[in-house]
C-alpha cells in the first residue's frame, strides 16, 4: 500500500512518498503534453436549448437547418420539457 491512515486522516507512507519521488516527473509531463494537445484541438461550442413541444415542432427544428448552415461549429442538444410551463 502506497497509504496509511489514522483515526480521520490519510497520508502516504514510506512507500507512497518513495513512489511519488520516482513517477512525479513524469505525471507533470504528462499532464503538461496532455494540456499542449488540447489546445491543438478545435473549439467545440454546445447550446443546450430545453424547448416546449409545440415551440419545438412548429418553429425551432424549421429553422435548425439554417442556423447549422450558418454555424456548422456548433452543436445543439435539444431537450424537451415535459409540460408547456408558465408562461
Amino acid at each position: 500500500p502506497l497509504f496509511s491512515h489514522s483515526k480521520k486522516r490519510i497520508f502516504l507512507n514510506d512507500a507512497g512518498k518513495y513512489y511519488l519521488g520516482i513517477v512525479k516527473e513524469t505525471l507533470n509531463k504528462l499532464e503538461r503534453d496532455t494540456n499542449t494537445i488540447m489546445t491543438w484541438q478545435p473549439t467545440v461550442q454546445v447550446i443546450e436549448l430545453a424547448v416546449n413541444p409545440t415551440f419545438s415542432t412548429h418553429w425551432l427544428i424549421p429553422n435548425l437547418h439554417e442556423f447549422t448552415k450558418l454555424h456548422p461549429d456548433i452543436i445543439v442538444n435539444i431537450h424537451s420539457l415535459a409540460n408547456n410551463g408558465d408562461f
